[in-house]
């Protein structure tokens, strides 16, 4: 680091602080004017507390003089120590206190970033680290925070290493703390910026996917990587690797049912991969393990008691809009999908139905998405005889009423020609009677 933690100098005793998460002043300090010079404006925070437990950190840190500063320590933990229980309840308590606004304030005036980022380098107590990124990540929830750290290089690349740390729950705080800068407009574009020129970033994310079963990692990580790809095209075809699409399935099986909004984000991930033409041969080239993975997706949804896919519609359209890239690449074996994800699909364009022409909030307008994102998945569908194979399958075992909603909402959509297409394929077939026949009766209507 170019610059060095700073020296806090510190006189006089330290307030007597209660064990409650937030401490209370002492009694004496209404009555008291030095006292009351001692608090943090707005706050009943104590700024020799404050102060002496960082000092009290730092001395943790250097009664061990072997350790020196390097690259290395913010990866490995192989010597980790536990940290003292009072200092960690200390540490606990000014973390949760640096989320306002007047704490923030004055650890900005006395530098303590520059501290913590020194604790974080020279650091081999795990649970230390945390805490350091921890607060770090608190303070850059304030926009000119955020603004000043991410304009200091040697900022971002502490944290961009730190997510190769080998502890997870210091893994956490330093997704966090980039996924806020991240997403700030104004600084958005120093990380993306340093995360291209950090080929680690990349290496560290596909390991993080495929080896951890830390569902809270999983699921930070992946928005952290979707908000990446969604805001930097040259990311997004550089990290649209065949190792990072096999790692995304394994933590895919990993998360399971129990993370619904992490699989929603891993679906828009592959998504946005299959934008480019590499991309969508990579996500092609894994096309089995892919649907096999979408259809436990669509049927933890559509298998529930009660179906409400409120707020899962762009997951849910952006897993079908993977689904029929991969099916028109013609590159996956339909003996293991076909007819069964037809069939919860037909359930969702039930569910869906009617769209109103009029939208006139936010709910509909992601149903408008959904039941575009379907309605064009069929219309593909037909392009390849084999495929309209299995849709008639799944028509023919379908109830009337799926298929009616079906061809409602081809109609509103104006899809004539897919309408008769699916007439022609079916009569050409001659092995549905009980389809032909109701078809007829709909289409004359």
């Amino acid at each position: 680091m170019a610059d060095n933690p700073k020296e806090f100098v510190i006189s006089g005793s330290l307030n007597d602080v209660s064990k409650d998460r937030n401490p209370s002043p002492p009694p004496q300090l209404l009555e008291n004017e030095s006292a009351m010079a001692d608090i943090i404006n707005g706050t009943v925070v104590s700024k020799q507390w404050v102060l002496q437990t960082l000092l009290s950190a730092v001395k943790e840190v250097e009664t061990d003089s072997s350790k020196a500063l390097s690259e290395e320590n913010l990866i490995n933990n192989d010597e980790a120590k536990e940290l003292d229980d009072n200092l960690e309840c200390e540490l606990s308590k000014l973390w949760d206190m640096s989320m306002e606004s007047a704490v923030a304030s004055f650890l900005m005036e006395c530098n303590v970033p520059t501290t913590l980022i020194g604790l974080i380098i020279k650091s081999n107590v795990p649970r230390l680290t945390e805490i350091s990124v921890g607060i770090l990540a608190n303070l850059v929830c304030n926009p000119s925070i955020c603004q000043n750290f991410s304009e200091n290089e040697d900022f971002v690349d502490v944290v961009l290493q730190l997510l190769a740390n080998s502890d997870p729950q210091t893994v956490i705080e330093t997704i966090r703390l980039a996924s806020t800068c991240i997403s700030t407009c104004p600084t958005a574009n120093i990380w993306l910026k340093s995360i291209k020129s950090h080929e680690t970033v990349l290496k560290s994310v596909i390991f993080i996917f495929e080896s951890s079963t830390n569902s809270v990692l999983l699921e930070g990580l992946a928005q952290l990587v979707d908000t990446i790809l969604d805001s930097d095209e040259e990311i997004l075809t550089s990290w649209s690797q065949k190792e990072l699409v096999a790692a995304i399935l394994e933590s895919f099986r990993q998360i399971g049912n129990s993370k619904p909004e992490a699989s929603d984000t891993l679906c828009h991930i592959l998504q946005l991969i299959s934008v480019s033409p590499d991309g969508c041969t990579v996500i092609s080239h894994y096309g089995n393990e892919i649907s096999k993975e979408m259809e436990k997706y669509i049927k933890a949804i559509c298998e529930q008691d009660f179906v409400d896919i409120n707020g899962r519609q762009c997951g849910l359209a952006s897993c079908i809009d993977v689904l029929a890239k991969i099916y028109l690449s013609n590159e996956i074996n339909f003996q293991f999908s076909g007819s069964t994800i037809f069939g919860y699909l037909l359930q969702l364009n039930r569910l869906l139905s009617p769209i109103p022409p009029d939208l006139g909030n936010g709910t509909s307008n992601l149903n408008q998405v959904l039941i575009e994102t379907l309605s064009n998945f069929w219309c593909n569908l037909l392009r390849f005889w084999q495929h309209t194979e299995y849709l008639l399958q799944t028509l023919d075992k379908a109830p009337e009423k799926d298929i009616r909603h079906l061809l409602k909402c081809l109609k509103l959509r104006q899809e004539f020609s897919f309408i008769e297409h699916l007439k022609e394929s079916i009569d050409r077939s001659g092995a549905y009677n009980r389809l032909t026949e109701f078809m007829n009766k709909e289409i004359n209507r």
